[in-house]
């Protein structure tokens, strides 16, 4: 089983939504939503404890992959330099990011699409480990 959540926050509280076995469109929908204010985290987790989690929203987004073997990796592909950060909200709090490692939204969606079909990170995007 797989399970879509969408996360929003008014203040600190928090309101999350789920999809369980999500198809694309679902995702995809999911991601759109993501606003950088109140609905800025969505991840997809498989029963297995891997999961796929993108936070931020409006054209900006920071994702993270995670697998049961507590194995991290974050995206990277930013137009931004290393040493130059971005500031994002991801799960409702406001942080600062490399700015390499916040993607638009082709290479965001492209990573949850990999992960929503194969359970995996897509080896063709720059994973950083964690």
């Amino acid at each position: 089983m797989t399970v879509l959540s969408i996360h929003s926050w008014t203040g600190q509280r928090e309101q999350s939504e789920e999809v369980t076995d999500p198809t694309w469109a679902d995702a995809e929908s999911a991601l759109r939503r993501l606003d950088n204010r109140v609905t800025s985290q969505v991840g997809v987790e498989t029963d297995a404890g891997d999961y796929v989690s993108v936070g931020g929203g409006d054209g900006r987004y920071h994702v993270v992959l995670g697998t049961a073997d507590d194995d991290l990796f974050t995206l990277r592909g930013g137009a931004g330099a290393e040493d130059e950060t971005a500031q994002l909200v991801v799960g409702g709090q406001l942080g600062n990011y490399p700015a390499d490692q916040v993607v638009d939204f082709d290479l965001a969606a492209r990573a949850v699409r990999t992960f929503l079909a194969e359970h995996s990170a897509d080896p063709d995007l720059d994973w950083l480990r964690e």
